[in-house]
Order: C-alpha cells, then sequence, then structure tokens
C-alpha cells in the first residue's frame, strides 16, 4: 500500500461507506512516489494527488469534470475564509467528514454558484495584488 491509500484508507473511507464513492483510477510512479487515486460516484468525481510529498484533494461535478475545486477553495468558497492549512492536514479532513453534504450539494446541485464565487475570490486576490482586470 502506498502512501496516498493509506491516507485513503485512515481519513478517507467515509465516502465508501456513506456515499458510495469507488476508485476508478489509480496511478502510481514508484521512482519519484507521486500517486494519483481517483474515487466516484454517479455525480461527483474526487482525484486524490500526491506530488512531492504533498497530498491534495480535488473535487469536480461528474457533467464537468474539467472544473476541478481544491478542497480549500470549497472551503472558502463554504465560510468566505481561506484556510490556512493543506488538504491532508487534521481541520481540512474533519471539514470535509463535517461538510460532505454542502460540498456535494454545491457541487452537484449548483455547480454555477460555485464557480462564479471561486471566480470572485479569484478576482478580489489580483486587485489585492495589484492586478487589473482588462476590459
Amino acid at each position: 500500500m502506498n502512501s496516498l491509500q493509506k491516507f485513503i484508507t485512515d481519513n478517507l473511507d467515509f465516502l465508501y461507506s456513506e456515499y458510495g464513492l469507488k476508485t476508478t483510477n489509480s496511478q502510481y510512479e514508484s521512482e519519484e512516489g507521486n500517486a494519483l487515486i481517483e474515487l466516484q460516484n454517479d455525480s461527483l468525481l474526487i482525484q486524490c494527488i500526491k506530488d512531492r510529498g504533498v497530498i491534495e484533494l480535488y473535487f469536480a461535478n461528474n457533467n464537468s469534470p474539467k472544473e476541478l475545486f481544491e478542497l480549500s477553495e470549497l472551503i472558502e468558497i463554504n465560510t468566505g475564509e481561506k484556510p490556512a492549512y493543506q488538504s491532508s492536514d487534521r481541520l481540512a479532513i474533519h471539514f470535509l467528514k463535517e461538510n460532505f453534504n454542502i460540498i456535494n450539494e454545491l457541487l452537484v446541485k449548483t455547480l454555477p454558484t460555485a464557480l462564479n464565487k471561486r471566480n470572485v475570490i479569484r478576482e478580489k486576490e489580483l486587485r489585492s495584488l495589484g492586478y487589473q482586470k482588462k476590459a
């Protein structure tokens, strides 16, 4: 079992038992230790990626699989605050467990709203860095 599989088994087993997600893709590079595991149910896709030792979780609606949201983006959209932790941190996993129904609804039932909120957040961040939107 690689470290990403162990992370999923230790922290995300509820996705299998409570939400019917199944592993649909699994890739592992033994040289680099990088890995990708995709979980999917009828409506949701979750990509678990380990790159250079960092684990990130990305979420998408199955109908729009290219519109991936990183867990921290979903936390920010849901709470209005940018989290100070990574996807694999205990606080992020706790948030995911406590709010998975909200995340699922956001991505499945109100995807356009989620995309709009993400765009607003990104524009604010760019303005704070001094970038101006071109007309």
